[in-house]
């Protein structure tokens, strides 16, 4: 699309006709999602029933006041939809999909054998489903639903710069909170799971108000990537580059210990919370979307001419990152250790995957149904565990096997296109495509990380995730020809 269709598109939003009504709603939307983002991660990540529907609940809320807001002014959402059709469309189909999946009115041929079984053995005939388990098949299409309503509600927030300003550092703080709580829980030996239930649980792992330490590491590092590219944007406006060493060094130190230290606090106590964690997937993903956003600085600063301030901030990760391991690291260490004594072989995770490409074998176009990995996995595995395996250590393998090929890769091929769209935002844009970077940068971590684990799969994290890609989707476009506002 030309820089003049989306200036005029841009125009449209910032103008379009609102009344009191409409701007009241719009603000209480806003606000409330900022309020939900603080409360998702709480509840055990929101990964129980009842605060998962509650979520859900909220998020659906914040879009109907959303909507209230520009009932009379269309013009807004068409604005807002512009440049965002393809992977809207991809996104459809997919989710169309899993309507299907649960849908009483398919061919006899889709419904999976299980459902005959199940006539044999009640003695009558019941109508089957592509699903084996439809309702949670209905809970999952849901939380997919409000993850992509929540991303849409993020970029509609976000196309005002003082809107997207907010949004990120609601993020950091939230962020900062729980990092120090994580921390804070873990001496104390807490669990988060002894708040909500009678069972009395202890803990020493760093895993915040989540169950699962791996999990918390992701959430972790999203907040990380958020309080560095702020330390990092706001040191490029307040650091001279231009004036010789001497003044680079006085205004760098002076901004340090001034201005920036909230945000290298926030992103130190991140940082140091991840690698507290002991998770090596998650601190892996997380160094991969650090890395990822650097080389995009390296990029810019090449552009701009401030390989000075890049390679500070190379140098500044680089210190930062063998400090707070030296500090921090101890049992990661010796889980690196224990892992090289024994060999990378994950025997457990290798038995979930193969489970899992059995399942994608036997119904590669048609899925089990989304959600169904626990309720296929005796079916499917080779080895059977002790325990219940109800994930598969692997969010790509799993919502394939669930959702079938076809969904899968078109949802897949949405996440990619927006990501693609903040790529060429972060190259295009003159100003504020620190969002962007954001949003590539977490997509980089998330993509890492749920190669061996099931982080996305909480829906604290997704909503997190869905809001950061929002926010970079809202500043990814320019708003005149040749440039930015």
């Amino acid at each position: 699309m030309s820089g003049a269709s989306l200036s005029r598109s841009n125009a449209a939003i910032v103008n379009a006709p609102s009344s009191r009504f409409a701007m009241r709603c719009e603000r209480s939307s806003f606000w409330l999602f900022l309020i939900v983002l603080a409360w998702a991660p709480f509840p055990l990540g929101s990964n129980r029933p009842w605060s998962w529907s509650l979520l859900c609940l909220l998020i659906a809320l914040c879009w109907l006041l959303w909507l209230a807001s520009v009932w009379a002014a269309p013009q807004t959402v068409r604005s807002l939809a512009r440049g965002l059709i393809g992977p809207i469309i991809l996104a459809v189909l997919a989710l169309a999909w899993g309507v299907v999946q649960i849908a009483p009115l398919v061919p006899q041929s889709w419904m999976h054998p299980v459902w005959q079984l199940a006539n044999g053995v009640l003695g009558r005939q019941t109508r089957g489903v592509i699903s084996l388990d439809p309702w949670r098949s209905e809970t999952e299409l849901m939380k997919l639903l409000v993850y992509a309503m929540a991303a849409w509600l993020a970029r509609a927030f976000a196309y005002r710069p003082d809107r997207a300003r907010v949004l990120l550092h609601t993020l950091i703080a939230i962020g900062g909170f729980y990092a120090a709580y994580a921390l804070v829980m873990a001496s104390l030996g807490i669990a988060q799971f002894s708040i909500f239930y009678v069972a009395p649980a202890t803990t020493h792992d760093v895993s915040g108000p989540f169950v699962n330490h791996n999990s918390y590491a992701t959430y972790a590092g999203l907040i990380t990537l958020c309080t560095g590219v702020r330390l990092v944007e706001a040191g490029s406006a307040a650091v001279s580059t231009a004036k010789g060493a001497r003044r680079f060094a006085l205004t760098l130190l002076q901004y340090l210990f001034g201005r920036g230290v909230p945000y290298l606090a926030a992103a130190a106590l991140a940082f140091s919370s991840v690698i507290a964690t002991t998770s090596r997937a998650g601190n892996f993903a997380t160094l991969t979307g650090m890395a990822s956003l650097l080389v995009f600085s390296v990029v810019i600063g090449v552009r701009q001419s401030k390989l000075r301030w890049v390679a500070t901030i190379a140098l500044a990760l680089f210190v930062g990152v063998v400090v707070l391991f030296a500090v921090n690291g101890n049992l990661l260490v010796v889980r690196l250790d224990d892992m090289a004594a024994t060999g990378v072989r994950d025997d457990t995770r290798l038995m979930l995957w193969n489970a899992a490409l059995h399942m994608i074998e036997n119904a590669p176009l048609l899925g089990l149904g989304l959600g169904t990995y626990q309720d296929a996995y005796p079916m499917y595995a080779d080895t059977m565990m002790r325990f219940i395996m109800d994930k598969a250590h692997n969010d790509y393998l799993e919502l394939a096997a669930g959702w079938g090929l076809p969904a899968a890769i078109l949802w897949w091929s949405a996440i990619g296109w927006l990501a693609l769209i903040c790529v060429r935002g972060v190259l295009v844009r003159r100003r504020h495509r620190v969002y962007a970077m954001l949003a590539i940068g977490a997509t980089v971590l998330v993509g890492a990380h749920s190669v061996f684990d099931f982080s996305l799969q909480m829906p604290a994290i997704a909503l997190a995730y869905a809001t950061i890609l929002g926010l970079g989707i809202g500043q990814a476009f320019p708003t005149r020809r040749g440039g930015d506002a």
